[in-house]
């Protein structure tokens, strides 16, 4: 299941595997906290992957009690405190950055060598290349990006 404003980012995900996409602002009854018994369609295992609080705030919500957040997303803006409801829902929250970065570069090893075995198709998540020469226009395409962006990828 996929979340995102973007409804270009809706369509990327089913394209490419998501059974079900929705606008944050519309999810469907069960979804989010509150959702009890046969109606609760919250999940074990949620990715934030967004850097701003309301994606932060909408994965919260859809983690089901004693599940799981990673937050892959890089907060570094904005007001992303501590959502105590986590904590009333006894879920584990994992932090996609470490302080340690002997453990950093082995997870990235790890999803490498995952890339190069062929585990991960990170040629569907590619939507924008650029030479060396643009590199500029990468960078303002990740500031502002269009519709259809989903991640660049520099090539010399």
């Amino acid at each position: 299941m996929g979340v995102d404003p973007s409804a270009a980012a809706r369509e990327h995900g089913l394209r490419n595997g998501a059974d079900e996409v929705y606008d944050p602002a519309a999810l469907p009854e069960g979804y989010g906290d509150g959702a009890e018994g046969a109606a609760d369609r919250r999940m074990d295992l949620v990715l934030e992957a967004t850097g701003v609080t309301p994606g932060l705030e909408t994965a919260g919500s859809l983690v089901r009690p004693y599940g799981t957040l990673c937050v892959v997303g890089y907060h570094h803006a904005g007001t992303a405190t501590f959502d105590m409801r986590l904590w009333y829902k006894a879920v584990t929250v994992v932090n996609g950055f470490s302080p340690d970065r002997r453990r950093t570069m082995r997870a990235m090893a790890r999803a490498l060598d995952l890339l190069r075995e062929g585990a991960i198709d990170s040629g569907r998540l590619i939507t924008h290349r650029v030479g060396l020469d643009g590199v500029d226009a990468a960078y303002e395409l990740m500031e502002a990006p269009t519709p259809d962006f989903v991640k660049s990828v520099v090539l010399p």
